[in-house]
């Protein structure tokens, strides 16, 4: 792994060949690190950054983690970084990164250094060439192939500025391969901005400010509602809003709830607070979106994990107030009784600003509290069945591992990974860090299996934080040979596996007609797995061994630690009737009650606690 090095003052020379001003523009664009694959098409690349000193890299030992753990370097530090990858299927394998990097609006530069085929046909293979870039158009708000050596610097510009404008997002660069050693004419300064930290491309305009009328507005409709509620989204993160947002709750005295995009947007110590993300804080946000009659809405696309803000799901009353900096946003699902189009922080500071000039907002303290109760309800409920649950298997209850480790991780400063199906859902439910920037998992669009390499690559923005992996078994599998970079960079990680030997989410349909098909995973200990990586191991038998001394041992730790606890695959979060009430908008399960019989294997599993929770929250939420 290379070191940032002082850079040079000018890089101008036309002896500079592309791989250089490629190295060269990243840096100047306020790049700092490169997740790149190892493979011969790279060495002008690599050779280049070892020469210039001024930027990071990192290979992954397969070119699919590349993306993934880029994607999460720049979640956590709010920078763009680049991917690179050889052509061909070396730079298709992006597409599954690339477009979980685009459904949350990372800034990740994927970059393809493809072979140069002057004909219309691919040699080898006797057809026709594919157009790789033409595959990562719709996933990218700005995609092109080179042209020329001396277009590589303006292009990668214009790459950075695209992915860092407005909502922002991924964007692609095809570079032949034969430029990279080609002389360029023309680069660009590697000192940003004659020695300050700005890119080179730097916009010096704040954010489009909103009608103080408009404010107004909004903050007159919420004074005068009788249920409202803050809804917070990624755009809340993105803007680093978090403080703001929270402040505001605070003086109106509105409940602030939080989409999926925003996992940790709302502090757990804020008065206002009310309940995990979306339709994990279980009942609270299912009674707080049929009840509520004015909803702030803040960097929020009212996507599927949020019930689209649509009914039946939510209620079909709401005047919705909508702060956006994309139009395209607003009111994309619900209509905007009062659109604002601008950044979620100017935003919300004018807001704040202008409570300054006006009355008191009244005291909702009846709403919160009623808000806030349902929540508790939940929460309690999701303890006691854990902690009462006494399978037949000797496995675990899925969430008590989780809950076993809340305490000690909630009080440490350490950042939380989550990956799977089920496995977040849990996680969710029960943990609830103070953010921003301390739990993520790749909502836009739910990607299984990114959890390894998303943690490595937030461990390598954080070296001097622990970071944790709560993830399913299947989903670990995905990547775990990037596990040997814990070595190769000392990246150490503290995985904790959900392994309920199943793809339990798609099994829990299955059995509900009872039906298993292809679900069911090997009996697996991954104890062993992470071994033979060189990890520190433990298997879990009984709740007892999952101590808060073993937890602190592994957060303070600097070495890697992999936590095995097998799990009931016979139990399923509550808050999956909400999902699948979502992903069937709102219809419910024909006969569902009838159904729920078969969710157990046996007639003497019909009468569980964790069925009969499932009944109560099924009828508790419509």
């Amino acid at each position: 792994m290379t070191q940032p090095a002082p850079a040079s003052d000018m890089s101008a020379s036309t002896e500079t060949t592309g791989a250089d001003t490629l190295v060269n523009s990243l840096h100047a664009c306020g790049i700092q690190c490169v997740f790149m694959e190892d493979h011969p098409a790279m060495t002008p690349v690599a050779n280049a950054i070892n020469a210039a000193g001024t930027l990071r890299m990192l290979n992954p030992i397969s070119e699919i983690a590349c993306v993934p753990m880029a994607d999460a370097y720049s979640r956590y530090t709010g920078e763009p970084v680049a991917s690179i990858t050889a052509g061909g299927g070396h730079c298709l394998n992006q597409v599954m990164g690339t477009t979980t990097a685009w459904g949350d609006k990372t800034p990740v530069i994927v970059i393809g250094i493809q072979d140069d085929h002057p004909l219309s046909t691919a040699p080898v293979f006797d057809r026709e060439t594919l157009s790789v870039e033409s595959v990562f158009k719709p996933i990218s708000v700005y995609s092109v192939t080179v042209q020329k050596p001396d277009d590589i610097a303006v292009i990668v510009v214009r790459a950075v500025r695209e992915s860092l404008s407005a909502k922002g997002g991924t964007a692609y660069i095809e570079i032949p391969r034969s430029f990279l050693e080609a002389p360029v004419a023309m680069s660009l300064p590697t000192e940003r901005q004659s020695g300050t930290k700005q890119p080179v491309f730097a916009q010096q305009t704040a954010p489009p400010m909103a009608e103080p009328e408009t404010i107004q507005q909004a903050l007159l409709l919420l004074r005068n509602a009788r249920k409202p509620f803050i809804f917070a989204g990624g755009g809340v993160l993105k803007a680093n809003a978090v403080n703001a947002i929270n402040d505001l709750a605070k003086q109106t005295g509105i409940p602030l709830l939080s989409s999926m995009g925003a996992l940790d947007a709302v502090y757990p110590d804020n008065p206002m607070y009310i309940g995990p993300s979306s339709y994990l804080s279980g009942e609270a946000f299912h009674k707080a979106i049929k009840k509520a009659d004015v909803v702030l809405s803040v960097g929020a696309c009212f996507s599927g994990l949020d019930g689209f803000g649509l009914p039946p799901i939510w209620s079909g009353d709401i005047k919705f107030i909508q702060v956006n900096i994309d139009h395209q946003y607003i009111a994309l699902n619900p209509g905007a009784e009062i659109p604002i189009i601008t950044d979620a922080r100017q935003a919300v500071e004018q807001m704040l600003t202008a409570l300054a000039g006006m009355p008191a907002f009244p005291d909702r303290t009846p709403w919160i509290t009623y808000l806030k109760n349902q929540n508790r309800a939940h929460q309690q409920r999701l303890a006691k069945e854990a902690r009462c649950h006494k399978p037949d298997s000797g496995r675990l209850h899925p969430a008590a591992g989780i809950l076993a480790v809340q305490k000690t991780l909630e009080e440490s400063d350490a950042i939380a990974v989550v990956d799977g199906g089920n496995t977040p859902l849990w996680a969710g439910m029960s943990v609830a860090l103070k953010g921003p920037r301390r739990m993520f998992f790749p909502t836009g669009m739910a990607t299984l299996g990114v959890g390894i390499p998303m943690a490595l690559g937030i461990k390598a923005a954080a070296p001097d934080k622990p970071v944790m992996l709560l993830t399913g078994d299947g989903s670990m599998l995905y990547n775990i040979q990037e596990l040997e970079l814990m070595k190769k960079y000392n990246l150490p990680l503290v995985i904790i596996v959900n392994n309920d030997s199943a793809w339990n989410m798609i099994r829990s349909g299955e059995v509900m007609i009872n039906r298993s098909i292809s679900t069911d995973l090997p009996e697996q200990d991954y104890a062993k797995v992470a071994e033979a990586f060189g990890m520190e191991v433990v298997r879990i038998r009984t709740l007892a061994d999952i101590t808060p001394d073993l937890i602190s041992r592994a957060l303070g730790g600097n070495y890697p630690m992999l936590i095995d606890i097998p799990t009931d695959r016979d139990v399923f979060p509550d808050s999956l009737v909400s999902f699948i009430r979502v992903e069937m908008m709102g219809v419910l399960v024909p006969q569902p009650l009838k159904k729920m019989r078969r969710m157990h294997q046996s007639q003497a599993k019909l009468f569980s606690r964790n069925t009969w929770n499932i009944i109560k929250y099924l009828i508790k939420t419509y």
